[in-house]
């Protein structure tokens, strides 16, 4: 079935509602996009939905969609104006009526067992999430997690903040964690109740944001300690150019590292973290602070650098400075940092970013 994009009611099409539904943006991936299908299409789960959504495509991904959708009663083709992956996907999560969800991207491909295993897990375990590893298939394949160290069997609210949420936010070993949404399952009614979707403002990291925002309120993680999924690295792709730090201009790269903190300080002030683990909270607004700072020191005039800090630090913080600067678990240079903005000194700032570049992903 081809569809435009728009909300379909979850009792719309069948009685019964799937038991996942895969929600796979697709944007120029006629090269691609017939084996991501193909794998799940394979998939050995009873019940499954998949949700293609064609991202204003100009090549002859419709046309693949189309007929898959015209052959296959399980699999709905979404077409939408080019608006992005983050886009996509909430259009995808809006005609999704599975009990759980999870996505696929375009080049990448699953294990026919992948969404059968993830499912048990989290029935099993009475999770919100379950997660597995993936192959990255890059010549020889090799395995990766998204969150190392993690065994097999069920975590506890407490573990997936201390393990996962507070890293995935900077503080911790942030290189052992990830936040790719494409190894998880994620129970369909707490992202309805919770209203949680892609933030479409952001053009990289916006993985990490969602699931930060899904982990705030999620009780259980089930971890299948096995490798189902296949991400493709594709040397041509926004993602591979932005960390080779092609195309992308410095200036673009700290204003979207701000971006991305601004929302992460959103995440952690609200949803009873800001109590319960008030050290993320303080974090990301300091880093927020420090990469905006860092991004108004780029503009071209003196005059206008001065104005963007000065603007900077009139604006009302989304964490009160003293609340920030209790917390124990804050470094060094972020609590200096955020002493000179609660003091609003604007040259101490301007010349802190200037001697201490920000670190770019």
């Amino acid at each position: 079935m081809s569809v435009d994009a728009v909300p379909v009611p979850s009792d719309a099409c069948v009685k019964t509602a799937p038991a996942v539904s895969v929600i796979v943006p697709a944007y120029n991936a006629q090269d691609r996009l017939e084996r991501c299908l193909d794998s799940l299409l394979r998939q050995s789960l009873a019940g499954i939905e998949i949700v293609v959504v064609d991202d204003g495509s100009v090549d002859g991904t419709a046309a693949i969609c189309e007929r898959y959708a015209r052959d296959h009663a399980n699999l709905v083709h979404v077409r939408q104006a080019n608006g992005g992956c983050s886009r996509a996907r909430n259009v995808g999560l809006a005609r999704a009526r599975g009990e759980f969800v999870g996505f696929c991207d375009a080049d990448d491909f699953a294990e026919p067992a992948m969404f059968e295993r993830l499912h048990a897990a989290a029935l099993e375990h009475d999770a919100d999430l379950a997660v597995c590893r993936y192959f990255i298939g890059a010549g020889e394949e090799r395995s990766g997690s998204n969150i190392e160290g993690f065994a097999a069997g069920t975590h506890d609210r407490e573990a997936l903040v201390r393990g996962w949420l507070k890293p995935l936010a900077g503080l911790g070993d942030a290189a052992a964690v990830h936040g790719f949404v494409w190894t998880c399952l994620f129970r369909r009614s707490l992202l309805e109740r919770e209203n949680l979707r892609f933030a479409e403002a952001i053009s990289m990291h916006e993985d990490a944001l969602f699931l930060m925002a899904f982990l705030a309120h999620a009780r259980r993680l089930a971890y299948v300690d096995q490798a189902l999924y296949h991400y493709v690295h594709s040397p041509d792709s926004l993602t591979s150019q932005y960390f080779a730090k092609r195309e992308v201009p410095r200036a673009r790269r700290i204003a979207e590292q701000a971006a991305y903190y601004r929302e992460a300080t959103a995440v952690a002030a609200g949803a009873g973290l800001a109590q319960t683990v008030p050290a993320l909270a303080a974090h990301a607004f300091a880093t927020w602070l420090y990469y905006a700072a860092s991004a108004a020191t780029l503009a071209t005039t003196p005059a206008e650098r001065r104005r963007g800090i000065a603007n900077l630090l009139s604006t009302p913080p989304p964490v009160p400075y003293s609340r920030a600067l209790r917390c124990g678990e804050l470094g060094t240079f972020k609590r200096a940092f955020l002493l000179l903005a609660a003091l609003r000194a604007g040259l101490p700032i301007r010349l802190l970013c200037r001697l201490r570049p920000p670190r770019l992903y």
